[in-house]
C-alpha cells in the first residue's frame, strides 16, 4: 500500500472521528439541563459558627432565594469585613450544591428542611471531634423577618431600618416618602434631599414640625436583639438632636 493511499485512509479516519465528536457534542447541547428539586419555604436562611484553623470560628450565613443564594461569612477574631458570594443553588437527592457566577460548584451540603450539614470537597460528611460544628440551623426568626420585609416591599417600601435602645425605625417608600417611628412618635414626611457618594447615601425629610436626616452606609450590620443580618449600617438624626444608630437594608 503506497503512501498516498495511507494518507487518504488517515484523513478519512480523522474526518469520521471529528464528525463523531461533533455529533456527540450537539446531542449533549440538545439535552435539557437537569431540574433542581424545589424547596417549599423560600426565602430561608441557615446559619452557624463553623471551625477555623487559626481563629475562634467563622460566622456563616447562607440565604436561599428562588434559584439564587447569598453566602456571607466572616472571622470572629480578628474582626474583618465579611466575605460575600452570590450564585445559584441546585438540590438533588438531599444534596444542596452551590455554584458561583462562573457556574463552578464550590460547596455542598446534606439538605434537610431544618438543617444543612456542610460536606467536604469529596461530597462526604465531615467526621471527627468538630463534625457537629459543621451543621447549620434554619433561622426561623431571620426567615420570618425576610418574609415580613417582602410584604412591606409589596406595599411600596423600598428601604427598612431600625435601631435599639432607644428603639426607632425608618421606612422609605417608592413615592419619596419617609416614615419615622419610635414608641412615642409616628410621623411621615416627604424626602426633600438625597445625596449619594461611593459608599453612603444621605436622605433628608421634613414635616411641619420635624426634620430627619438618615445616613446609609454600605456595610453589613447585625441587629443587636434579633441577630438579623442587614446589608447596611444606618444613623438617624431627628431635629438636629442626638444621633441614633442601627441597621437597614434595601428591599428588592
Amino acid at each position: 500500500m503506497n503512501n498516498k493511499v495511507v494518507n487518504i485512509l488517515i484523513l478519512l479516519a480523522l474526518v469520521l472521528f471529528i464528525s463523531f465528536r461533533l455529533t456527540t457534542a450537539c446531542n449533549q447541547l440538545d439535552q435539557p439541563e437537569p431540574e433542581s428539586e424545589s424547596i417549599e419555604e423560600l426565602p430561608v436562611t441557615y446559619s452557624g459558627t463553623i471551625p477555623c484553623a487559626d481563629c475562634p470560628g467563622i460566622d456563616y450565613y447562607l440565604h436561599l432565594e428562588e434559584k439564587q443564594f447569598r453566602e456571607v461569612s466572616w472571622y470572629l477574631d480578628p474582626e474583618t469585613d465579611p466575605f460575600v458570594a452570590d450564585g445559584r443553588w441546585f438540590l438533588k437527592n438531599d444534596t444542596l450544591t452551590l455554584f458561583d457566577d462562573n457556574n463552578i460548584a464550590f460547596k455542598s451540603f446534606l439538605y434537610s428542611d431544618e438543617q444543612l450539614t456542610m460536606l467536604d470537597t469529596e461530597g462526604s460528611k465531615i467526621t471527627g471531634e468538630l463534625a457537629d460544628n459543621y451543621v447549620l440551623e434554619k433561622s426561623q426568626e431571620e426567615t420570618s423577618i425576610r418574609q415580613h420585609h417582602n410584604r412591606l416591599n409589596e406595599e411600596g417600601v423600598t428601604f427598612v431600618s431600625n435601631g435599639n435602645e432607644p428603639f426607632w425605625s425608618v421606612q422609605i417608600f417608592e413615592e419619596d416618602e419617609l416614615k419615622f417611628q419610635t414608641p412615642e412618635v409616628n410621623w411621615t414626611a416627604s424626602i426633600s434631599d438625597m445625596k449619594k457618594n461611593r459608599d453612603e447615601q444621605i436622605y433628608q425629610a421634613e414635616s411641619d414640625t420635624n426634620s430627619l436626616k438618615i445616613s446609609i452606609r454600605d456595610q453589613y450590620c447585625r441587629d443587636s436583639i434579633s441577630g438579623f443580618l442587614f446589608t447596611h449600617t444606618v444613623s438617624v438624626q431627628v431635629n438636629n438632636d442626638t444621633e441614633m444608630n442601627g441597621c437597614g437594608r434595601f428591599l428588592e
